[in-house]
């Protein structure tokens, strides 16, 4: 082997041993800093700005800590975010009332807003719409809490309830933090076959009753029967010889 090559490959031989130390905290010889040197830093580290003097010394800013997470700045918003302008007020509420559903009421929308219902309305307004089925309000728990697969809500337009979602109504908190856009208009879907399901069901028990109702009419319109003994002579089928 050429000396030139033993002596570069002792030097690589004690570079790697250099570089291994107990637990690994030094790295040896330090090549290449910026490798791993980031200047990046944790959620919970701060940088230090250093206090700015005038001419004669005085602290005209003192030292300060800037958090690494910097809030964004005002009015900032995330991409694709759809902002909702109309005011928590009647004239709002009378604007809301011309907004149209944008999502179509597919089984995809359906299953989505089912999903989202039972996750953040069922709790409160109970999973068929019935307050009285509601773990919050059931047995009369919470009061101001209202059923909402009444007619009274089928009657609201869609962007009504789309309102009273994304700024809340009474004891109901907005709730324009946990729904997105686009889930709201599902869940208002989802509500529209809810109270369909639940009037259709309504309709039938209504029918079934009627039925029983007409049933038991005519079975109270049939004569009373009479025993044959209180009937004063036996059938002829019974007593041949009165047939004669």
């Amino acid at each position: 082997m050429p000396k030139a090559v033993m002596i570069i490959a002792v030097v690589f031989a004690a570079l790697a041993v250099s570089g291994c130390g107990e637990g690994k905290s030094k790295r040896g010889l330090n090549y290449f800093p910026d490798m791993y040197n980031s200047p990046g830093l944790k959620s919970q580290e701060a940088l230090q700005k250093e206090a700015e003097l005038d001419d004669q010394g005085n602290v005209v800013t003192p030292a300060t800590d800037i958090p690494a997470m910097v809030p964004p700045v005002a009015g900032t918003v995330s991409r694709d975010f759809n902002p909702y302008d109309l005011p928590d007020t009647p004239e709002g509420l009378e604007l809301a009332k011309q907004l149209s559903n944008p999502a179509a009421p597919t089984r995809e929308v359906l299953m989505r807003g089912q999903e989202r219902f039972n996750i953040y309305c069922a709790v409160c307004h109970g999973k068929d719409g019935n307050v009285a089925n509601s773990y919050v309000a059931g047995e009369g728990r919470v009061q101001g809490i209202v059923s909402i697969n009444t007619d009274s809500v089928a009657a609201m337009p869609d962007g009504q309830i789309y309102h009273i979602i994304t700024n809340g109504r009474g004891r109901m908190p907005h709730y324009r933090a946990q729904l997105l856009p686009e889930d709201r208009w599902s869940v208002i879907h989802y509500l529209r076959a809810l109270h369909t399901a639940v009037a259709a069901k309504g309709d039938a028990l209504q029918e079934l009753e009627q039925i029983q109702d007409e049933a038991q009419e005519r079975f109270r319109q049939l004569p009373e029967p009479v025993p044959e003994y209180e009937q004063g002579q036996w059938p002829a089928k019974i007593r041949p010889e009165a047939a004669q």
